[in-house]
């Protein structure tokens, strides 16, 4: 999850801060899943947490 996030230029703890913010209630554990299985899915809820 670290590393995906990463790689897309932004810190893991501004990732989550804005996860929080903005009431997304995702587990890690789920997030980490779509990263890997699904990195298309996990672009465009990354692009939505981040913006």
């Amino acid at each position: 999850m670290s590393a995906a996030v990463r790689e897309k230029g932004t810190r893991y703890s501004v990732f989550m801060g804005n996860m929080t913010k903005k009431h997304i209630l995702v587990n890690r554990k789920v997030l980490s899943n779509i990263a890997i299985a699904f990195p298309l899915v996990f672009d465009k809820v990354y692009a939505e947490i981040v913006k």
